[in-house]
């Protein structure tokens, strides 16, 4: 059995900065295609993809920054939609290089009752620019 899969996307993205207060937000879409062959016979399957993502962050001392975020997503299938909530912080450590932690978990979904699968995901990042 082998499948073969292409996928594309694209997003619209935006940063405000006021003060001590940084919003980021994004549209996208995107699209994926795959095509399974498992012993002489060839299933193709495609799916649209939808996303929105925001994120506010608050800079509360000198090189410390507070994020919390929300993003959508969602295909053209049934029972596709899900929400992730995070937070974080971000400790910035030079002018070109920041370390952050943040948390994030699903907060909603249209998944079939009893169907929900709780997802608790902590990520350790860093940031270099070049």
């Amino acid at each position: 059995s082998s499948t073969d899969t292409l996928g594309a996307d694209v997003s619209i993205n935006g940063l405000l900065k006021s003060g001590n207060l940084l919003a980021k937000g994004g549209l996208g879409i995107g699209g994926s295609s795959s095509e399974t062959n498992t012993a002489g016979a060839t299933t193709k399957s495609s799916v649209t993809l939808y996303s929105a993502n925001g994120e506010l962050g608050y800079a509360f001392a000198p090189t410390w920054q507070a994020v919390a975020g929300l993003n959508l997503n969602s295909t053209n299938k049934d029972n596709s939609y899900s929400a992730t909530a995070s937070i974080g912080l971000e400790k910035e450590i030079s002018k070109d290089a920041a370390v952050a932690f943040k948390y994030s978990t699903n907060v909603d979904d249209n998944q079939p009752t009893g169907t929900t699968v709780k997802v608790n995901v902590y990520t350790l990042s860093a940031r270099f620019r070049f």
